[in-house]
């Protein structure tokens, strides 16, 4: 096993040599042809992506993130796809986003950012997180319909996030 490393830095070695001793119009020869090869995988890849439903892909992240909890390598990362549903965004992260988008904290570091806005958070009275507790409804209510539209099946949101009290229907 040593020699076969042995022969891979040697070949490696020679490349690199070989690579740095093209003459320009060489080497742009080689760039093209590699920019064509890496647009053609990337369509292939994309048409690959779209041949599958979106199920299937959904399917296969699980795997994939079971397969990365065993230890095994290569699987780690997921088959992105434009028509997988986005998550529900909590209340506290649509205030999180909506104070890092103002700009008050440019400049700050981000752990100490994230910790005074969720400190204020906290701070909020229940009337001013009633707009941010509206838009998570609405979120949790897109979500449970594409999941439905998309992947065939109803979802139980009760067991997700709760509501905010105050948003919460009367039991």
């Amino acid at each position: 096993m040593e020699l076969s490393k042995e022969k891979h830095t040697i070949a490696g070695k020679e490349a690199a040599e070989k690579l740095k001793n093209l003459i320009p119009e060489e080497l742009e020869h080689y760039n093209h042809i590699a920019h064509q090869n890496k647009a053609a995988n990337r369509e292939a890849h994309e048409a690959w992506i779209q041949s599958l439903t979106p199920e299937n892909i959904r399917k296969a992240n699980i795997a994939r993130n079971a397969l990365t909890r065993l230890g095994i390598k290569g699987f780690s990362r997921h088959l992105k796809d434009e028509r997988q549903v986005k998550r529900p965004v909590p209340a506290h992260a649509l205030f999180l986003k909506e104070r890092f988008n103002s700009g008050d904290m440019h400049g700050m570091a981000l752990p100490d950012a994230a910790r005074l806005i969720m400190r204020e958070w906290r701070e909020l009275e229940d009337s001013d997180k009633q707009k941010y507790y509206e838009t998570q409804g609405q979120s949790r209510a897109r979500y449970a319909q594409e999941v439905k539209d998309i992947y065939h099946r109803d979802i139980d949101l009760s067991a997700a996030t709760p509501a905010h009290p105050a948003t919460a229907p009367a039991a």
